[in-house]
């Protein structure tokens, strides 16, 4: 009896070094050797800590299996089937998630939509989870039949854990030239700093605050709630019939940033990089031209890392403060990112969903480095908060001696907060609504405000405050047919450098967009826009009437729409994802029979 308790050691060994190994380091080393410029990590940091887990749950997989086998030799077996059918469909899975972060197999099935292929896709991961088990359950009673020879010879499930383990070694060393050898540590060391973007020219400068989520309509309320604000704009005009090109921060921020269209679908990273690398990006072009240029913006939606953009930004700092990697602290890290990425990867697409994640430079990199001047990586109502307190000590002042362009990214709209709506005095107490919110936000813009009148910059410094979008299409009614039912307009305000002073103007004839604001940034720098397209001026001085885009959605994001409407909860959930889907606005923006539908299934670009 003693002598069968012991028996099946290699099997229970090799099937927990497999899921082990799998889980714990293989799925996700593939995804950090894949997408090496996501992370920020080098090699040390990313896989030692994948590694060292992936031995410690594997001996731990092995003590529960042997466990179990001295108290029950039946349900050891049948959880050893279990745990490698799992391992057995995830690898399967993992076949057809390559590993590129943002991409699955090329299909448009969204995650969680309930699909024909969603569905097989479940149906087939289930089966090869339970075939283990019904393979060793169907042989018990002929052991000796050939199919049970081959099922419950002690060489068979080694073999196959091992072959396994093989292949997935053989495909982590094919990825191995991806790997980044030297230290990045660097790059932690490097941050965007308040501090720089705070010292202006007494000669000229130009501030852009990118309002996030900022609807036009919305402003309206902003005004209502704090009607202050008509005189702290002084000189500004409100251009209310002012559209965004794009619906979401991506690609928004990327163009308004570099001049640069969203032309054709392709991955945020890809297009950031080409971005940045592309001499006619209207950032390089101030920087170039002899202006200190600024960028307090969120990474990953308008850059990827700091290096990506070191040759142009002017508030780039360094510290000589070490990052403290956050591996396992508080429930997060770079273990517990990694192996939520892991089961991204090795679960079904109905399970896919709550393993996904959105990353940002700190998704993996999680350091301590208290720094008062330092922007943090992800815009959100902290960003927002941290920036006011540091205008409290630190206040904008005449200290530049080259022209600036400063740009800053606020969350104004986009995530509601109840402490960034309490910096607004006419805001209720709690108030916590996109409204709210955003008031909090424009007194961030107030305080910058006052200080450039105090530090007699006022009237040497162009302002544009705008939206990067509006509000979210799923925000506005939706047809059966997927269209809007209503208008999405973009706050768009603008003071010129030495405008005439006085009450927040409205305008509600010009036709704007976001589409303009390149062309306009360099017009105000005195440079030449044209290769640009036409600027807000050109539309205004020249009593324009130029057709208008907005696009909706790309094919590429896996955007779920939720239409609360649906009596059924699995109907609640549409995709809205296939080509190009955009309206069109001649006139008033702001007049949805102005608005014109268009949806190219069959689009490139």
């Amino acid at each position: 009896m003693k002598q069968q308790k012991r028996g099946g050691v290699p099997a229970a060994a090799a099937v927990s070094l497999l899921a082990g190994f799998t889980v714990c380091f293989f799925a996700p080393a593939e995804t950090y050797l894949n997408n090496p410029a996501e992370y920020h990590l080098n090699a040390a940091h990313a896989l030692l800590p994948l590694l060292l887990t992936a031995a410690a749950v594997s001996a731990g997989i092995f003590l529960l299996l042997r466990l179990l086998n001295r108290l029950h030799q039946t349900a050891a077996k049948a959880a050893e089937c279990l745990i490698l059918g799992f391992t057995l469909a995830g690898y399967i899975q993992m076949m057809f998630y390559n590993g590129k972060l943002g991409q699955l197999d090329g299909t448009t099935d969204i995650l969680g939509m309930t699909t024909l292929y969603t569905y097989v896709n479940w149906f087939v991961f289930l089966l090869i989870l339970l075939l283990p088990l019904i393979l060793f359950a169907a042989t018990e009673k002929k052991p000796d039949s050939a199919l049970g020879k081959a099922v419950r010879s002690k060489k068979t499930v080694p073999f196959l854990c091992g072959t396994l383990l093989l292949m997935q070694t053989a495909g982590f060393a094919s990825l191995l030239p991806n790997m980044s050898i030297a230290s990045r540590i660097e790059n932690h060391q490097s941050y965007l700093s308040y501090a720089p973007a705070l010292s202006l020219s007494e000669e000229e400068n130009i501030t852009v605050f990118l309002t996030d989520r900022m609807d036009g309509q919305w402003f309206d309320e902003v005004l209502e709630t704090d009607p202050s604000l008509y005189d702290i704009l002084d000189g500004f005009t409100f251009y209310q019939n002012n559209v965004s090109n794009y619906s979401f921060t991506f690609p928004s921020a990327a163009f308004l940033i570099s001049g640069i269209p969203y032309e054709t679908i392709a991955e945020t990273n890809t297009f950031l990089e080409q971005i940045w690398n592309d001499e006619r990006n209207v950032m390089r072009k101030l920087h170039n031209s002899g202006w200190a240029t600024h960028f307090l913006f969120e990474q990953g939606s308008a850059c990827g890392p700091i290096e990506q953009i070191a040759d142009c930004a002017d508030n780039i700092l360094q510290t000589e403060k070490a990052p403290e990697y956050n591996y396992l602290r508080n429930g997060s890290g770079i273990i517990p990112a990694q192996l939520k990425l892991s089961l991204f990867r090795l679960m079904p697409y109905l399970l896919k969903e709550p393993f996904d994640c959105h990353l940002t430079p700190d998704s993996f990199t999680v350091y301590d480095m208290e720094l008062p001047d330092k922007l943090m990586q992800d815009v959100c109502p902290q960003s927002d908060l941290n920036f006011y307190h540091y205008l409290e000590h630190n206040p904008v002042h005449a200290g530049s001696s080259r022209k600036t362009a400063s740009f800053i990214h606020l969350n104004c709209a986009h995530d509601q907060n109840a402490e960034l709506a309490a910096l607004c005095p006419a805001v209720a107490q709690g108030a916590a609504d996109p409204v709210s919110t955003a008031c909090g936000s424009f007194t961030v813009i107030r305080r910058y405000l006052e200080q450039l009148k105090a530090a007699g910059l006022y009237d040497k410094t162009t302002v544009i405050i705008l939206g990067d979008h509006g509000r979210f299409p799923n925000e506005v009614a939706f047809q059966e047919n997927n269209r809007l039912n209503g208008v999405i307009t973009t706050t768009l305000l603008i003071k010129p450098a030495n405008a005439e002073h006085g009450r927040l103007r409205t305008d509600a004839e010009a036709e704007l967009s976001n589409r303009f604001f390149p062309a306009s940034l360099l017009e105000y720098a005195g440079l030449p826009h044209t290769d640009y397209g036409i600027s807000y001026q050109d539309v205004i001085a020249e009593e324009l009437h130029p057709e208008r885009t907005l696009y909706l959605f790309f094919s590429q994001e896996k955007l779920v729409l939720e239409n609360a409407e649906a009596s059924d909860p699995e109907e609640s959930f549409r995709q809205v994802a296939l080509g190009r889907t955009y309206y069109t606005i001649n006139g008033n923006a702001r007049d949805f029979s102005n608005w014109v539908f268009h949806e190219d299934r069959n689009a490139d670009t």
